[in-house]
Order: C-alpha cells, then structure tokens, then sequence
C-alpha cells in the first residue's frame, strides 16, 4: 500500500481514497453551482446593460431616433412599465458582483483538486513540508543544534 491511501489512523482500511474522491465530489458541485452563478449573473448583467442603455438614450435627439415614451421596458422581476418612468440602474453594483464570481470560480476550481494535493503525497503537500514554515523553522532549529555540536567537539 502506497502512503497516500493509508496511514496509521486508518489502519490499513484504505479509507483516504475513498474520503478523498467524496470530497471532490462536493468540491466539483460547488465548482458548478460557482459556474452557474456566473453564467446567471452575465445573462444579467447583458440585459441590464440593455436596459440602461435603453433608459439613457430615451432623450436623445437626432441623428438617433426618439424613444417611444409609452413604449413598455422589461428587466426581469425587477422592473416592468413605461421608458418614461424607468430608473437608471447602478451597474457598477453587478460588476461588482460579477468580479466577486470569478473569483469564487476560480476558488472553487483550486479547491477541486485539494483532497488529492493536500494529502500526503500530494504535491502542495510535499512543497509544503519542503518550504513551508515549520521546514524552515526546522531547518533553523537543525543548524542551530549542529552549530552547538560543533562547539562542543572544539572544546
């Protein structure tokens, strides 16, 4: 049996491949519902666009064409009645959220392959032990000891 799927809390039963697996599981739904969030909020975000366009353009003159003021203007639940009474929206708000997203996808496709690169054996896991605070704190703490070692077979 390879390290990786055993230690000494399992026993010998195997039990870090399955654990593993059921993790990236939950970590590849997460990974989608991130996915879907941002497709949602890009759909959004196009029709938003549309919308305050629509909202913005309603007084200009020529050479573009006037607003039908009686004409109706639909932004999904939010609103729905006449280009006249439109508010403009604050698209800075869904950029924001837009930004916020991507981030979350890009956290969330990371995290898929943690289980595996965490674990021991796993890659982030052995760089980890190679560089990471505890190795040099180790490293410090065995220089130290050979340097006394040192002074004491001088002596």
């Amino acid at each position: 049996m390879s390290r990786v799927e055993t230690c000494e809390g399992c026993r010998g039963l195997r039990g870090h491949a399955r654990l593993k697996d059921a993790m990236c599981k939950e970590f590849d739904k997460e990974y989608e519902a991130a996915r879907l969030e941002q497709h949602r909020l890009l759909q959004l975000y196009k029709q938003a666009c549309w919308y305050n366009f629509e909202v913005k353009c309603r007084d200009w003159r020529n050479p573009w064409h006037e607003s039908l003021g009686d004409c109706g203007i639909r932004l999904g639940n939010w609103y729905c009645g006449s280009l006249l009474n439109a508010p403009a929206l604050a698209i800075q708000t869904l950029e924001h959220e837009l930004r916020l997203v991507a981030d979350e996808v890009q956290r969330c496709d990371k995290q898929r392959s943690a289980p595996h690169d965490w674990a021991p054996g796993g890659r982030e896991y052995e760089r980890l032990c190679r560089e990471g605070a505890g190795a040099a704190l180790y490293g410090g703490l065995r220089a130290t000891a050979q340097s006394s070692d040192q002074t004491s077979a001088r002596r």
